[in-house]
């Protein structure tokens, strides 16, 4: 009998023992494909990767294998992965946006999720977060608006006060003219000029003048795109920015210059004032760590405040993730705590926990950006339109530069813009203003 208790006592153990160990198993077992370029870039990966290992330590069974892919090519790799149905648990939409693979249903809806958690309270806005049916697919990470950083040594040697800097367009190109010295290669403001970063002049259009200042505007049927590139509002921006142009204000290679160039023409101090988003601090720093800059809002047409166009990385879901729980837990975790290091560090402020932490709440730098953020728009086209990169390097792009080198009068290049943006679009382009 003896012999049989610890023969059933033996087994017991031996079952106990296989249950823990597969226990243990499965909980090591979930592990989440995170397909990201933000790990290539510092400061971004090494915060990011410093909160995945947070997030693991805090939950043992869940661990984050992150692939890191270049800005340029995430999206190749993300249709590829779609086509042959590996789309990743988690992937950061940089220089994409939700469609098409809402639509074509490679992302989870997360929309009960997001209620349910109440986190439009916490974001600052999730509309980029949604496909054209309306539904929430994922979440911003960072993002921001641009804002005028200035030198204020260079201000204070021509005689221009550093705490006063242009607020109006006017203003801009006059303080401009006074900064710029090109016997010595200094001029008073630079602006981006090569395609790649031309979509940043749209700061300008929607500030011209009224809410028609844009490229396009989704339609209210969600199935069709309002070309505005050729509006009076967005004519007078790149009338505005073609006579910085005209001024001889800006280096005179500017249809060449992208946003690294900018930034170091910046941090040479070659060029006095810039446009850039938040994430310019740190890159200026990293280039010149004794320059003195200072930022205030994007100048308007009329000293108003900046309405601004932001187009943020929205981090999603894949509809095939075999641990939807587990995706939307470390979704919610990388957005809002990690994105709040990401936010203090420059990259965008994009929920209500980033714009009050004293590390932003206090610096005076980025409370513009804070500010600014309240009230942006976003640049739907961006992040909803299957044909975004076709738009801006084959119809936006061209006309710019054409401007920028004299070939075409700003009313001439808005509505070669229109023209070549309306043969891309075909029936899904509206053309408000009619092409000269």
């Amino acid at each position: 009998m003896l012999k049989e208790n610890g023969k059933m006592v033996f087994l017991i153990m031996i079952f106990f023992s296989i249950l823990f160990v597969n226990s243990n198993v499965m909980a090591e077992d979930v592990v989440l494909k995170y397909l990201t370029h933000s790990t290539l870039e510092e400061p971004a990966r090494t915060i990011i990767l410093n909160g995945i290992a947070k997030f693991e330590k805090d939950n043992p069974n869940i661990k984050i294998d992150v692939e890191s892919v270049p800005n340029d090519q995430i999206q190749q790799k993300a249709v590829t992965y779609a086509k042959v149905g590996m789309f990743p648990d988690l992937v950061g939409l940089q220089g994409m946006g939700i469609e098409p693979f809402a639509s074509d249903g490679n992302l989870l809806d997360i929309t009960d999720k997001v209620k349910e958690d109440k986190l439009a309270d916490q974001f600052m806005d999730l509309e980029a977060g949604k496909g054209l049916d309306g539904k929430v697919y994922g979440l911003p990470l960072y993002g921001g608006t641009d804002a005028l950083y200035y030198n204020p040594k260079l201000f204070k040697e021509v005689g221009l006060d550093p705490d006063n800097p242009p607020k109006t367009y006017a203003e801009l190109l006059k303080y401009a003219q006074k900064l710029t010295k090109p016997d010595i290669g200094q001029y008073g403001m630079g602006i981006y000029g090569a395609t790649v970063h031309a979509v940043r002049i749209m700061h300008y259009m929607s500030n011209a003048g009224s809410r028609e200042g844009r490229m396009l505007k989704l339609n209210e049927d969600k199935k069709s795109w309002d070309i505005l590139v050729n509006s009076p509002t967005s004519l007078k921006g790149w009338q505005f920015l073609n006579s910085l142009v005209k001024a001889e204000v800006v280096p005179p290679n500017t249809v060449e210059l992208t946003y690294p160039d900018l930034i170091s023409l910046f941090a040479q101090e070659k060029v006095a004032m810039i446009t850039t988003g938040p994430w310019g601090i740190a890159t200026i720093k990293s280039s010149n760590p004794d320059i003195e800059f200072k930022i205030s809002q994007h100048p308007t047409i009329d000293g108003s405040k900046p309405v601004l166009r932001t187009a943020p990385l929205i981090t999603a879901i894949g509809s095939e993730t075999e641990h939807p729980a587990e995706a939307y837990k470390f979704l919610k975790y990388l957005t809002i705590n990690v994105g709040v290091e990401l936010a203090a560090n420059g990259y965008g402020i994009m929920t209500q926990k980033a714009a009050n932490d004293p590390r932003i709440a206090k610096n005076p730098q980025m409370v513009v950006f804070a500010n600014q953020q309240k009230n942006a728009y976003f640049s739907a086209q961006e992040l909803l339109l299957p044909e975004w990169l076709q738009v801006k390097d084959q119809a936006w792009g061209p006309a710019w530069e054409n401007m920028l080198i004299g070939n075409l009068t700003p009313e001439e290049a808005v509505n070669q813009a229109a023209r070549d943006i309306k043969d891309i679009l075909g029936s899904k382009g509206n053309l408000i203003y009619p092409v000269k």
